[in-house]
């Protein structure tokens, strides 16, 4: 559901409120937005759509006691400057509160020196995958080969999965011990590939749902940390839908040294990393029930198809090239309603004719966008849809 930018005038939330932290840093932010004062919306079962003008970027669900914790990513395409963020009311007002974008440049997109991956001409994809995950990481590792032999590197092995229990559906008790085990993993799968990796080779690692807890362990603070001979082979990490709102996961993050070298990507409505699990998950995953976990814990938007289809598998890839070429990444633009190709051409060059150089280094996610709304074609562009992340030209 899109919610339309409240026009100025509208009646704002009596009562109702919500907070930020932080208060400002560069697009790409992730942001805590905290309600309070929302008991009428939890009586009633409502959700909270939380909104930057016309996108949706999470769905919050009030507490008893009315309130929420809830997190949002700042679009990568939003301009410096204020930007307004709406927790929508079900009247049609809001509660709103101020985001101040900087001028720092994003570390997703920063070129890394001193790095194997700027020489880098073999690469070696390690995917770790989520619970109960038989996809092979298909919908995460397919737009990255693709970019990858885009760019020139045809070097590259078939990928490798690390293997552990949470990936066959074996529910452990939820302790971060437990945790330890998918850590270890991914630690002894590195070690076991390095000796195979040529000296101009590096790694890219792809973390999905529990995978992004094994991985950030390993990374950080785990038993087993990577060394840091072997993370100076580590290229780029991409992590997707990180279950980071599940009460049995510890909430973990990166090595300081690796938040260079990391994208991090969530679904607008995946609740298990943007809002609050469902009372009947958190039920689940106390008894160790693996088919309530698999009912009421994975909302269709946490899947791997939902990622690929968003756009948001092949944002990654676009990203983690970059890193591994050691290049500055091209522009980001994050289509919204009502924009066309022309009028970005216009507001990004200033020219709106040169829409085909948009359209061209976008081709394909625009043709396959278009495809998944029903139509044969983008008719040579003419049909974008919002929440499409696109590649803008350096060079147009």
């Amino acid at each position: 559901m899109v919610i339309g930018l409240i026009p100025t005038g509208t009646a704002s939330a009596v009562g109702e409120a919500i907070s930020l932290s932080p208060t400002e840093g560069p697009a790409g932010t992730t942001v805590t937005v905290t309600g309070t004062n929302w008991e009428e919306h939890a009586s009633r079962g409502l959700d909270v759509p939380i909104n930057i003008g016309t996108s949706q970027l999470a769905v919050a669900h009030p507490a008893a006691n009315g309130d929420f914790v809830v997190d949002i990513e700042i679009p990568r395409a939003t301009p410096p400057g204020a930007v307004r963020i709406d927790a929508i009311i079900g009247n049609g007002g809001s509660a709103s509160a101020t985001f101040t974008v900087t001028e720092s440049s994003n570390p997703q997109t920063t070129p890394q020196t001193g790095l194997a991956a700027a020489k880098c001409k073999q690469v070696k994809i390690v995917y770790a995958g989520g619970f109960n995950d038989s996809t092979g990481g298909t919908d995460f590792t397919g737009p990255l080969i693709a970019r990858l032999k885009d760019a020139g590197l045809t070097d590259l092995p078939p990928v490798e999965q690390v293997d552990y229990p949470a990936l066959h559906g074996v529910v452990h008790p939820p302790t971060e011990l437990e945790t330890n085990t998918d850590e270890k993993a991914v630690v002894a799968k590195l070690k076991f590939l390095l000796p195979q990796l040529p000296a101009d080779g590096c790694f890219v690692l792809i973390g999905y749902s529990t995978g992004v807890v094994a991985i950030e362990k390993a990374t950080s603070t785990g038993p087993d940390v990577i060394s840091k001979n072997l993370g100076r082979r580590i290229a780029a990490i991409e992590l997707f839908g990180n279950p980071k709102q599940l009460p049995i996961v510890t909430p973990h993050d990166v090595g300081a040294q690796y938040k260079g070298r990391t994208i991090r990507e969530c679904n607008p409505l995946d609740t298990l990393c943007t809002g609050a699990v469902s009372q009947s998950c958190k039920t689940a995953l106390l008894l160790g029930d693996k088919i309530g976990i698999l009912r009421s814990c994975f909302p269709s938007e946490h899947l791997p198809p939902a990622y690929a289809k968003s756009g948001k598998a092949d944002s990654a890839a676009t990203e983690a090239v970059c890193l591994v070429r050691g290049t500055a990444c091209p522009a980001a633009q994050t289509v919204e309603s009502g924009d066309t190709l022309w009028e970005l051409a216009e507001k990004i060059f200033g020219n709106p004719t040169k829409w085909r150089a948009i359209l061209d280094a976008n081709f394909a996610k625009i043709e396959k966008v278009a495809r998944d709304h029903g139509f044969v074609s983008s008719d040579t562009g003419h049909w974008i849809f919002p929440g499409t992340d696109l590649v803008i030209p350096a060079n147009a």
